[in-house]
């Protein structure tokens, strides 16, 4: 109260405040009565003889209880801003990782090392009981974030004690050790090899996978990420080399890049014989990242691709074969309301390289011979085609984030691009990938996309991957119409990009394997991605995605279930309810499901009860279990993009209405 008095809130007023007070009562209980002031000494004595110490105390504690949260016992309390904006898995995940921040972070100050270390983990301990604290002290800390503190938060996976608990807790693979690539100017580039096998295998191998971890440019190691690299390479049997990459705002932008690229053109162009691990034949490879990792994926990419527009064919850098971005960051450019342009890309419907299978009946298809002017879709006149009026892009959508706040993306900006620099984010498409040129985006391999629903970074991932499809299909119609591909040939888009959404959760959730259903999912659907770029096998490529599009084709799907394969259960075992993942064809995201495809329901056991989940969208529920499926699927909601547009809008917009009504 003193701090507010004199218009300065300290942390140094609060302190002198705190013991002040303290002090007066304690000297105050030495020297007065010990029944207390005449008024209430007969109540102290009638007290003594009905209760004992223990007795009064519980009652003073629970008393004091009451009090500091009556406003939520007589109705009173604010509301929760949170309360529909994630699922519950998800929340209480964020519950954990919060408890933990605010406890690694209050330790912070404490030496040495390992006193550190255990108070970090009770001071935890402490704030998951007292939740509202945590929340409070965290929000405080990331308004006026640092670099250390960021590092404190995002690597604290790595600290010995919990360590120890994640390490027992991922998959054991054979072959873990550092690495260190040369480069023709500067410094090697530090990386990690993960490889489930000898090293007599692993000098045959033919196919690799680069990671470039994430951790907001600023933080992390590829050991960060030991959790789902190790899923990876143990399931993929094939070696993965994550890239250690210097971190801001040591090295600053564009540093890190050329640090990614260089790393990249080691492996590639010298078949892998430059890492000194024995291999030579490297000729297929999967670039991977998630979030900043997922800016550097695309920032080499568009590097690779204009130096081999001007190079000679010996000079050429070999193209990664496929991309897995998740949650990626590709968008300095921080505004508040989507422009028309991304709208469209948004709202894009499919022009029909689909075929009348994915979208008309039987009875449908069949014309008249008795018709004489062409049927003309209408559209139904109970729905907008416009969807939600107000759309603000994900990042002030979701500025509350309890993994990404508004606070710490400023933060990560200025850390990584400097203060002193001026770049053009409408134009420098190697900070802000997403901006690249149509030309470029034409030539991308084929890229997979994964992000939360309500991640603040949901737009980069839905933009980026709509733009990717709208220059592969002006490429391919420029090449039908000078006739170098054949004017009548149906093009699967799928080929071009796939993009999964993971409803109800927000971003990071690649390091929450231990505590997140929805995680491990994630990492086997990313992993099957990479199955899928490596296969030399064009006709089983083609197979699976084929079995994907049965059951996405041309709607978003809720699917539940944990994967099998990642988590060694059987594949007869019932599906867990915890995981909803939205999937959608990017480029599609405007169309209607499909009769035929969508709404074909499955035997309902009582390992699997029908249930609707009350999230905003008002979508159709649905069962679909699909054909030859090696694990149940249950469709819970299909929604059209403007519902979901719909759903951001109410997220926003939900109390303002209320009280706009009242």
């Amino acid at each position: 109260m003193l701090d507010h008095l004199l218009g300065r809130p300290s942390t140094s007023w609060r302190k002198t405040q705190v013991l002040g007070t303290s002090l007066f009562w304690l000297i105050y209980a030495n020297r007065s009565n010990p029944n207390g002031p005449p008024m209430i000494r007969a109540l102290s004595a009638r007290l003594q003889r009905a209760l004992t110490p223990w007795q009064l105390l519980l009652i003073i504690l629970n008393l004091s209880y009451v009090v500091r949260h009556l406003d939520a016992i007589v109705g009173l309390a604010a509301p929760e801003p949170l309360a529909h904006m994630y699922s519950a898995s998800f929340f209480r995940a964020t519950w954990l990782l919060t408890a933990l921040d605010a406890g690694f972070w209050t330790a912070m100050p404490l030496r040495p090392a390992w006193l550190r270390h255990l108070f970090s983990l009770l001071f935890s301990l402490y704030y998951l009981l007292f939740a509202q604290k945590a929340d409070e002290k965290v929000r405080k800390i990331k308004a006026t974030i640092t670099t250390e503190q960021l590092r404190v938060s995002w690597e604290k996976n790595s600290t010995p004690i919990l360590g120890t608990v994640l390490k027992l807790l991922r998959p054991r693979i054979k072959i873990v050790r550092k690495l260190e690539i040369p480069r023709a100017h500067g410094a090697p580039v530090k990386a990690w090899l993960y490889f489930d096998g000898t090293e007599e295998a692993l000098c045959l191998q033919e196919k690799v996978v680069i990671s470039f971890p994430g951790g907001g440019f600023v933080s992390m190691s590829p050991r960060e990420h030991d959790d789902a690299h190790m899923s990876w390479a143990k399931k993929l049997q094939v070696p993965l080399i994550s890239i250690d990459y210097s971190k801001a705002p040591e090295k600053r932008y564009p540093y890190a890049i050329h640090e990614c690229l260089d790393a990249y053109k080691a492996i590639m162009c010298t078949k892998g014989a430059g890492l000194g691990i024995g291999m030579s034949r490297v000729r297929k490879c999967a670039l991977v990242g998630d979030s900043a990792g997922g800016n550097y994926v695309s920032a080499v990419t568009i590097l690779i691709l204009e130096h081999n527009a001007h190079a000679a064919h010996r000079d050429k850098i070999p193209v990664p074969d496929g991309l897995v971005l998740i949650y990626p960051f590709l968008d300095f450019n921080i505004t508040s309301w989507m422009t028309a342009d991304h709208l469209r890309l948004l709202r894009q419907e499919s022009h029909g390289e689909l075929g009348a299978m994915a979208s008309k009946r039987q009875h449908e298809r069949r014309k008249s011979v008795l018709q004489v002017f062409p049927d003309e879709r209408v559209q139904d006149a109970g729905k907008s085609s416009n969807g939600a009026k107000l759309v603000m892009t994900s990042r002030v959508s979701f500025f509350q984030d309890r993994i990404i706040s508004a606070d710490m993306m400023r933060a990560m900006a200025l850390l990584y691009v400097g203060p002193d620099n001026k770049p053009d984010f409408e134009t420098d498409y190697l900070l802000s990938p997403i901006r690249a040129p149509t030309d470029i985006l034409a030539k991308f391999p084929k890229t997979f996309f994964l992000c939360g629903e309500v991640d603040p970074f949901a737009d980069d991932t839905i933009i980026m991957a709509g733009r990717i499809r709208e220059a592969k299909r002006a490429a391919a119609q420029r090449r039908r119409d000078i006739s170098m591909s054949s004017a009548t040939a149906n093009v699967d888009e799928r080929q071009y990009v796939e993009m999964t959404l993971v409803r109800g959760i927000s971003h990071g959730f690649l390091q929450m394997r231990a505590i997140l259903p929805e995680a491990r999912n994630s990492i086997a659907r990313c992993r099957s991605w990479m199955e899928e770029i490596l296969e030399d096998d064009v006709a089983l490529q083609l197979s699976k995605r084929i079995r994907r599009s049965r059951s996405t084709d041309q709607k978003i799907m809720f699917t539940t279930g944990a994967d099998p394969d990642e988590e060694g259960g059987s594949a007869s075992e019932p599906a867990s309810p915890a995981f909803a993942a939205l999937q959608m064809d990017a480029g599609q995201v405007g169309s209607r499901p499909s009769s035929s495809s969508s709404m074909s329901m499955p035997v309902m056991t009582p390992a699997q009860p029908r249930r609707t989940e009350k999230r905003g969208g008002g979508g159709v529920l649905a069962g679909e279990a699909g054909k030859g499926a090696h694990r149940p699927w249950e469709t819970k909601h299909l929604l059209d993009q403007d519902e979901l547009l719909a759903n951001r809008r109410d997220q926003i917009t939900r109390g303002i209405a209320g009280s706009m009504r009242s």
